[in-house]
């Protein structure tokens, strides 16, 4: 269910100042909504920007580079790769053997980490854990938001919402923001690329996460556009962009357009990348990842 910033802000003063059990991150992680199948480069960004605004270091990561005047990011992120080149070095967009073969998405949790692993403008401690007792999953989460890391965790979505029942075809990566109790049921604070905040029960949560066990994702085929336009109303004047886009993308192509606020023509190029089978490895994962210094 999708919560405004501001409850989840008077939820965590509550709990500060009543002592009620849960905890939410400080300052809350801002939002982003993604571009493409890059949500694993979106929930990386997301963390990142906490850091940074934490104090804990001085610059932060675009998922992608033209987010930095996308979304009005700080312009001495221009000097440093985006996470998505980084996980283009790293081979996190390899799959089955084959180079860059993925347009964005990233299929195990290990290739997540060596992306923030990859970053050099500062020293990052990752790790991912790994937790086979449904129990014991979500207690990680509430351990890492006691240690103030903002958990990267695996699900299958729907309408924005985890699911069970999705066999590891829509995969999509968030990032955890707090937890409390209510009605004697764990709850958790959520943001990922599609640009809000969610609060879930934690079993929902843990239930689509351990769904991904061995899944195999049937990625389509894929055709590389161009797209040309005027941007974000009043903060791009122009863009230039090329992506990969399955049949049904570029059929959705209008109609994302508009609700982007975004003009512009799609132009199709003759590039293509055949459709294929990915291995995932996400399930039971926790992805973690804080300045070492």
């Amino acid at each position: 269910m999708r919560v405004p910033l501001a409850d989840i802000k008077i939820k965590a003063a509550q709990m500060k100042c009543k002592g009620e059990w849960g905890r939410v991150l400080d300052p809350i992680p801002a939002a982003q909504t993604q571009e493409g199948p890059t949500c694993g480069f979106y929930a990386l960004s997301i963390v990142m920007d906490y850091w940074k605004a934490k104090g804990r270091t001085t610059l932060s990561a675009p998922a992608r580079q033209r987010d930095i005047d996308l979304q009005q990011r700080d312009p001495a992120e221009k000097d440093n790769p985006s996470l998505r080149k980084l996980g283009k070095q790293a081979g996190s967009l390899d799959v089955s053997g084959m180079i860059n073969t993925s347009t964005g998405g990233v299929w195990t949790a290990t290739q997540l980490a060596a992306v923030a692993s990859a970053v050099k403008f500062a020293n990052f401690k990752v790790r991912v854990e790994t937790q086979p007792d449904p129990s014991e999953f979500i207690q990680a989460i509430f351990r890492a938001i006691d240690a103030d890391i903002p958990p990267i965790v695996a699900f299958d979505v729907r309408n924005a919402e985890p699911i069970p029942d999705a066999a590891g075809q829509r995969s999509h990566w968030g990032v955890i923001l707090g937890y409390f109790l209510f009605e004697n049921f764990h709850w958790l604070f959520a943001t990922h690329g599609h640009g809000f905040y969610h609060v879930w029960p934690a079993v929902m949560l843990q239930q689509s996460n351990f769904a991904l066990a061995d899944t195999t994702y049937k990625k389509e085929f894929e055709q590389k556009v161009m797209g040309v336009g005027a941007g974000l109303t009043g903060k791009l004047a122009h863009y230039t962009r090329t992506q990969w886009l399955s049949a049904t993308e570029i059929e959705r192509f209008p109609v994302m357009m508009t609700e982007r606020k975004l003009e512009g023509n799609l132009y199709k190029q003759w590039a293509t990348r055949q459709a294929c089978e990915i291995k995932q490895d996400l399930a039971r994962h926790i992805v973690l990842v804080e300045p070492a210094n």
